[in-house]
């Protein structure tokens, strides 16, 4: 067996004892190190997710009030479309009724402006700037008015809307 002096035994206390204290003081200061680390990384997660936060706030905004854009939209050409159906079903049944003709203006087409003939042939309707339809032909007519009154305001409706998701899209939302 091997005999140990006091000192050395003493000097060996001494050595553990003085790195143990010195592995305590650096692990006290790993962790400050890594605290001091969590904290700005929690700090920065927090801007980060209060940005989100703000931006998607706005983009809500954004999109409320796009659709609240398009829904008024909505309502005026539905409310347009419905007046013109409503004024053209009127004229219509005026010419049903006998109470109201239809009548077709003669146009230079050469230069798309209404004119009155100025001269006329033997056999010819004369000087007449109008022809008058028959019942029938009026409300095909009519019938056709109707539908190119539906067909612009559907138009008018999607050049709206698609002007209006563009502006959202970009941003450019009137407040």
């Amino acid at each position: 067996m091997i005999k140990l002096s006091p000192t050395v035994i003493l000097y060996v206390l001494a050595f553990f004892g003085g790195a143990s204290i010195a592995f305590a003081v650096q692990s006290l200061r790993w962790e400050a190190d890594v605290s001091a680390i969590n904290l700005a990384h929690d700090e920065s997660l927090k801007k980060i997710s209060d940005k989100a936060l703000v931006d998607l706030s706005e983009a809500n905004e954004r999109a409320n009030k796009a659709n609240s854009l398009i829904a008024a939209l909505d309502d005026k050409h539905t409310s347009e479309l419905s007046n013109a159906l409503a004024n053209n079903q009127k004229l219509a049944d005026d010419v049903a009724a006998g109470s109201r003709r239809v009548r077709m203006a003669t146009a230079d087409l050469a230069t798309c402006q209404l004119s009155k003939a100025t001269t006329s042939g033997t056999g010819s309707l004369g000087n007449a700037t109008q022809v008058e339809l028959t019942r029938t032909a009026g409300q095909n007519i009519l019938d056709i008015r109707s539908g190119i009154i539906s067909d612009q305001a559907k138009l008018e409706y999607l050049q709206g809307y698609v002007k209006t998701i563009e502006e959202a899209k970009n941003g450019n939302i009137p407040k």
